[in-house]
């Protein structure tokens, strides 16, 4: 059979049903300075000691966990943020296929306006004679100047 620890008893010799820290905070301080050099208190406040340094230790790793989780979730709302950011929704991309389709008669326009204007033969084999282009780049470039040979050669020089 384990042996029974006596029982802490009060100052009138009574038994005390609180914890001995407790019983320990509610004493004076002169009696505590008076207790302060007994061996048992020594053991008890040496406890207590690495009780709170221990305590303090795992405040601080604790810390840290949620200090690494917070920054994780600081990056994952950088990330939820670029998305939203870049999304594309469908009145943008209907706008930029207006934009696209109305460059693109524009174009058109232009082409046909160009074919239109009549140029002459001599005139396109003497610019690719003379300046040593394509036929296809000198008829553009006289299409684009009106049909006119000095105009169309000062640009092309230049």
């Amino acid at each position: 059979m384990p042996k029974q620890r006596p029982s802490k008893t009060s100052s009138e010799g009574e038994h005390d049903p609180k914890p001995l820290r407790e019983r320990q905070s509610e004493q004076t301080p002169e009696t505590v300075n008076d207790n302060s050099f007994s061996p048992n208190n020594n053991a008890d406040q040496d406890q207590d000691h690495d009780l709170t340094e221990e305590s303090e230790i795992e405040s601080r790793k604790l810390k840290e966990r949620e200090r690494k989780h917070d920054s994780g979730a600081v990056d994952l709302e950088k990330i939820t943020d670029y998305a939203e950011e870049t999304e594309i929704t469908a009145s943008d991309l209907s706008g930029v296929r207006e934009l696209i389709a109305t460059e693109m008669a524009e174009r058109l326009r232009k082409e046909k306006e160009l074919m239109l204007i009549k140029i002459k033969k001599e005139d396109v084999e003497l610019i690719v004679t003379e300046l040593e282009m394509s036929a296809e780049r000198a008829e553009r470039a006289l299409r684009e100047h009106g049909g006119n040979l000095l105009e169309t050669l000062g640009a092309l020089t230049n």
